[in-house]
């Protein structure tokens, strides 16, 4: 959540949809040239997600792309530090 920065436009459409998705935002930290801006625990909202559709045995990394950039590739990380590529990832779900 601390590495994932979002709009007003995106937690609206979060909270439009269910008022109880408000508790997956907090806001950053200050900023010099701007309002705080909300960010977005999305590993919470998965889990959530996941568990509201009955899945009981959930395993989640505590990694984060942004903040691991050796790594990982962040497309987030890299237009931040201005790098012009970002490599891929790939991610795996199973279930049995």
């Amino acid at each position: 959540q601390p590495s994932y920065e979002v709009g007003e436009s995106f937690r609206d459409t979060f909270i439009g949809e269910r008022e109880t998705y408000d508790r997956f935002f907090r806001l950053g930290p200050e900023k010099e040239n701007g309002p705080r801006q909300p960010h977005f625990d999305l590993k919470a909202f998965i889990l959530h997600r996941l568990k509201e559709a009955g899945l009981t045995r959930i395993a989640a990394l505590s990694d984060c792309t942004y903040a691991q950039p050796e790594d990982y590739f962040s497309y987030r990380y890299n237009t931040h530090k201005n790098i012009a590529d970002y490599g891929r990832n790939i991610s795996a779900i199973m279930l049995r």
